[in-house]
């Protein structure tokens, strides 16, 4: 609660000089921690997105670097897949051997 209502913890660092915030009616401040978010958030999407699309072109050279199972691997259930046993219950081994359609 201190931190919201003294207007100089920024000025710690010894740089920073602002005419406080919210509460001290500092409205410009408002805008510039806006902008700030809105940034940092548009430069980790930009950067999630180039890194997806790296791994979409390098699935086709490196085949274990795909983002998504196989159908066939879906079928077989992830359990299976990736560590070789059913980990979940009695119900997943019963899916197998009863049509449920």
């Amino acid at each position: 609660m201190l931190t919201i209502l003294s207007p100089y913890i920024a000025h710690l660092d010894g740089v920073t000089e602002i005419g406080g915030g919210w509460v001290s009616r500092n409205w410009k401040q408002l805008y510039i921690q806006l902008a700030d978010s809105v940034a940092g958030a548009s430069y980790s999407f930009v950067c999630t997105l180039v890194i997806l699309y790296a791994l979409h072109f390098l699935s086709k050279v490196i085949p274990a670097l795909t983002l998504r199972a196989t159908e066939e691997e879906e079928d077989m259930g992830m359990d299976d897949v990736e560590i070789g046993e059913f980990a979940v219950s009695y119900r997943s081994l019963c899916h197998e051997t009863v049509d449920m359609s």
